[in-house]
């Protein structure tokens, strides 16, 4: 028996019976009972669980790591991801547990979890998930989101930041300031974010008629105790050349080229200026302060639970892919081109 024709039968409107089914305050006692006996007259399960309704509802937030990547994505990025999840569920009553999967145990660990049928849904970090795999997250039986990971070709929900808007904007700002010469500090690491980027740095540079240069595009790896060096080695190359300003995949990249070229003598932004992506706490201390793009990451989290909660109470079974928004952080790290 569906949300639908519990509504029915009692009355009320199907989320009326998905406030009642999640404990909510907003709907009256009367309401209440009523729903609840209908829910227990025709034995109503919750979607892929035993348990009876009124139990109090749990997700689980697993948390991807594909083995051979040096580092995961930087901390700041998945504490507030985390936060947004976490408060989301707190605010509906959900219990939420944490799991680290990597890709030598997903199978085993998928099993499991299954096995244990304790969750009512599943949030999954896919940062560095990589999508030739995607089939593999149907074989969770519980409700799926992802979060930073489009799952593109496939019919898994999804909750990612727009890189198209994000590389737009920041180097529509660089334009903006004048420059034409515009390198790209690029990751060597190829999530599915980042490829996104990438092709998205082409688009606009084209669509800006702007040319790609090879002797302005430095390549490194994205966390920033690997790039500075590398930066730093390419920057004493002969065949390579300084733009008059660079787009960094993220801010560690960009925080690690102001330090190599700081080495070398060369100011930012006086020289060079540069812009990143993620809006790290760091990037609001470094020196100079870094010019940067904010994704609300805590929307990323919060967005995915609200998902998620549709999920286990509807039999809708339509697929949405959500895209959050982002904005440009100025501060110190650009300045209008000179000549």
């Amino acid at each position: 028996m569906t949300v639908r024709k519990i509504a029915e039968r009692a009355n009320v409107s199907p989320a009326t019976v998905s406030l009642v089914l999640n404990n909510k305050d907003s709907v009256s006692q009367e309401t209440k009972n009523r729903v609840m006996r209908i829910a227990q007259e025709i034995g109503y399960q919750a979607k892929n669980k035993g348990s009876k309704i009124g139990k109090k509802k749990s997700i689980r937030f697993v948390k991807y790591k594909e083995e051979g990547m040096l580092a995961e994505r930087n901390g700041d990025f998945i504490t507030r991801v985390i936060d947004g999840v976490e408060n989301e569920a707190r605010k509906r009553s959900m219990d939420l547990k944490i799991t680290n999967i990597t890709s030598s145990n997903i199978m085993e660990m998928i099993s499991k979890i299954n096995a244990e049928n304790a969750d009512d849904g599943i949030v999954f970090l896919g940062t560095e998930f990589q999508a030739d795999n995607a089939e593999t997250l149907k074989l969770f039986k519980a409700p799926l989101v992802v979060i930073d990971n489009e799952m593109k070709f496939v019919n898994i929900d999804s909750v990612v930041m727009d890189n198209s808007t994000i590389v737009y904007t920041a180097v529509k700002k660089l334009y903006d300031l004048g420059h034409r010469k515009i390198g790209h500090i690029k990751s060597l690491k190829k999530t599915e974010s980042l490829k996104e980027r990438h092709l998205a740095f082409k688009l606009v540079m084209n669509k800006l008629s702007l040319d790609i240069e090879e002797k302005y595009t430095y390549c490194a790896m994205p966390e920033i105790q690997y790039a500075q060096e590398p930066i730093h080695n390419q920057l004493k190359s002969p065949e390579k050349e300084l733009p008059t300003a660079f787009f960094a995949d993220n801010d560690t990249m960009a925080l690690a080229a102001i330090r190599a070229l700081k080495d070398i003598g060369v100011r930012v932004p006086d020289d060079v200026s540069i812009i990143g992506v993620d809006d790290l706490l760091i990037s609001s201390y470094s020196e100079p302060k870094l010019t940067t793009i904010r994704i609300h990451t805590k929307t990323m989290g919060k967005k995915a639970v609200e998902r998620l909660v549709d999920l286990i109470n509807s039999d809708n079974t339509g697929v949405i892919k959500t895209f959050v928004g982002s904005e440009l952080v100025e501060r110190e790290s650009t300045l209008e081109y000179r000549g």
